[in-house]
């Protein structure tokens, strides 16, 4: 988790060990390399994991509606971390169990 912080750049910039310390710990991501907090598939991928996570996630991706469904999806309280523009999206309500799934 908190390792992470310390390490090289190129271990903040591995996917597979971030993602790791992101199952570990959910604040890893905020040590991850910038371009892997604004990879939509890995964010994807991190949120999943952890919902909070998407609190350092690129500012355009946490105004993306996948991204902001599958960390709320994960976790209820990810919805303030999303943009507000999208906390009213369909695909954001369904992960919420307020609407039917948007698919």
């Amino acid at each position: 988790g908190r390792a992470l912080g310390h390490a090289a750049a190129a271990a903040r910039a591995d996917p597979g060990l971030v993602l790791e310390a992101v199952l570990q710990q959910g604040e890893a991501f905020q040590y991850a390399a910038e371009e892997l907090r604004a990879n939509r598939g890995f964010v994807l991928k991190a949120v999943a994991r952890d919902g909070m996570a998407l609190r350092y996630a690129s500012e355009p991706l946490r105004a993306d509606p996948e991204v902001a469904a599958a960390a709320v999806e994960e976790n209820k309280r990810a919805l303030k971390l999303a943009a507000r523009r999208v906390r009213t999206h369909p695909k954001v309500l369904a992960a919420l169990g307020l609407l039917p799934d948007s698919d």
